[in-house]
């Protein structure tokens, strides 16, 4: 229990409980203490990261696959002692200090730590944006250009409406900030270059590949692709989290119920129950028809998804008039308001909502409105 023992002294000397500890047996499978572990972070997360301290063995290994399958950046430091412990807590507890902030002085005493090796893509795929390819090169934005050309003629070839976007790294702009930049108006299926940007899901194509032809070929595969891909609603539905015949006291009830059923699926984190009950503060979420759309804050949205609550009798939701039998919590992020449209479109077509009242099976309901979300 050693790595208990150390988050004991440790938030008992720093009169804290930002510390957590988690303990692997030497006979457990690596995969459940991962989930555990993955489990606890999320259920943990503040949304400045995570620092995972180890002593060895595959512990060693969790950061990166926890960052792609979460979306948290995770810094791991591995031979754990208490005094270490004791430093990079402390540090934790300055409310400015970034993750890296944290484990500087770390690794200014020549110890080791492990990064995951993309960056994560905050983007959701999102119809309404135009579709991009981003040149980059190392020697500035002239060359990044003149590849923008080349890139131009292959993808006229395809008669394809991308955009081709150049940056050169040589610039007085961060990298990652223009990249930033761009990705908050296009959807960018693919960088062309020099250097990787190394975000994750989004290829890269090495300007060597793009001379010998093969990176041609994959540049005018992508662009297809690009070209076919559609939003699908596919992505907001679980089935899991549409409840059929289950009674509640009143609203209130039915809000964290659904809430925690996201939460325990990883799509929302612990702070976006309260910010439902601040939207329902702000402006009841009532529509005509007897439905009710209650949505929290995107900041705490991990992947956007649509729960649906189906009620055996009407509940109150706003005064003596507002009844509801239909209830949609939705999650979305602030990227992907536009990724709802369709769904908005079904919510406010009445004859669709009577039909969905009359379904009696909730994979029916799944079924249902990804059939009139296509129309």
């Amino acid at each position: 229990k050693v790595g208990k023992s150390i988050v004991e002294v440790v938030n008992k000397l720093l009169n804290t409980d930002h510390a957590k500890g988690i303990e692997m047996g030497l006979d457990e499978n690596p995969k459940e203490a991962l989930e555990r572990t993955i489990d606890l972070i999320q259920k943990t997360d503040m949304k400045k990261g995570t620092v995972l301290m180890v002593d060895m063995g595959s512990l060693t290994t969790f950061g990166e696959v926890i960052t792609k399958r979460t979306g948290i950046e995770v810094r791991v430091l591995d031979r754990v002692d208490t005094l270490l412990a004791l430093d990079v807590t402390r540090r934790a507890l300055v409310p400015e200090a970034t993750l890296d902030d944290v484990v500087s002085r770390v690794e200014e005493n020549g110890r080791k730590v492990k990064r995951a090796k993309g960056k994560i893509n905050e983007y959701n795929y999102d119809q309404n944006l135009p579709k991009a390819i981003v040149t980059i090169c190392i020697t500035g934005d002239g060359s990044a250009e003149k590849l923008k050309e080349y890139v131009s003629k292959v993808i006229d070839k395809t008669h394809s409406s991308l955009t081709v976007i150049s940056i050169g790294v040589i610039s007085p702009v961060d990298i990652d900030l223009r990249i930033r930049r761009i990705m908050d108006n296009y959807n960018v299926v693919a960088f062309v270059g020099t250097i990787d940007p190394e975000i994750v899901d989004v290829p890269f194509i090495s300007i060597q590949n793009l001379l010998d032809y093969k990176g041609i070929e994959q540049i005018q595969k992508i662009v297809m692709e690009a070209e076919t891909k559609r939003e699908s609603i596919d992505d907001l539905l679980d089935e899991d989290l549409v409840f059929f015949d289950k009674s509640f006291k009143g609203k209130d009830e039915a809000i964290d119920f659904l809430v925690e059923k996201m939460q325990a699926k990883g799509y929302v984190d612990k702070n976006f129950l309260l910010s439902v009950y601040k939207r329902e503060m702000m402006v009841p979420t009532y529509l005509k028809g007897g439905i009710a759309i209650p949505h929290g804050f995107p900041q705490y949205v991990t992947k956007p998804v649509i729960s649906i609550l189906k009620l055996p009798q009407k509940m109150t939701w706003m005064g003596d008039e507002g009844e509801v039998d239909l209830i949609f919590l939705i999650a979305y992020k602030n990227n992907s308001k536009k990724y709802f449209q369709n769904v908005y479109k079904i919510l406010l077509n009445q004859e669709i909502i009577q039909k969905m009242k009359a379904i009696e099976k909730e994979r029916d309901m799944i079924d249902f409105m990804k059939m009139h979300a296509s129309e």
